[in-house]
């Protein structure tokens, strides 16, 4: 990353059921000045999401194509779906003086360390749940997942949880608005 970088860069990691969607959610309505980054998935869209404001659904085809053309600072395959984040876009909107949250994977976190690891402008954060027990509750009453695959990112998250250690900041989300509150002091002091 070059000098003339006006904005941050915030990585947010969690593994999946913890509230990182919530929390930059809330994030986004209370500071005008952070842009949340839209990434391109293989997933296929989730009831509401909408292309280009959740995600930019494209075919895996598609996708290793931006890859080999290097359109991304981060992508990785998740739950059997890849990821990926324009690098192009990212600094453009960093210039500008926006700050930028990016909603990753502890994978993404570490190749996007390795290409801004000289930047003070980087800011990585883990959110952990309260408990795995926890977790799974959060999972459950989200509605969105079958048992299976409940199942199956709770098992993943001890392993997403074990790379929390090479993130700047760790936060236990056990109390939403703290949380924020912790957040927000990170990102603006």
């Amino acid at each position: 990353m070059n000098t003339t970088t006006k904005g941050k860069l915030i990585v947010i990691s969690a593994p999946s059921g913890t509230g990182k969607t919530s929390i930059v959610k809330a994030l986004t309505q209370r500071a005008n000045n952070l842009i949340v980054s839209v990434s391109t998935t293989t997933r296929k869209a989730r009831p509401g999401e909408v292309e280009g404001s959740d995600y930019f659904f494209v075919n895996k085809s598609s996708f290793e194509t931006l890859k080999k053309q290097g359109e991304f600072i981060e992508w990785a395959k998740v739950y059997g779906n890849q990821y990926g984040t324009s690098e192009r876009w990212i600094k453009d909107k960093m210039k500008t003086g926006n700050n930028i949250l990016l909603e990753i994977d502890w994978q993404g976190a570490q190749q996007i360390k390795e290409k801004f690891k000289s930047s003070e402008n980087l800011i990585t954060i883990f959110l952990k749940p309260p408990s795995l027990e926890e977790l799974h509750k959060r999972l459950k009453e989200r509605g969105k997942d079958s048992d299976e695959t409940i199942k199956n990112r709770v098992s993943l998250a001890t392993s997403d949880i074990e790379h929390s250690k090479e993130f700047q900041h760790v936060i236990i989300n056990d109390s939403f608005e703290e949380t924020l509150t912790k957040i927000q002091n990170i990102i603006f002091s």
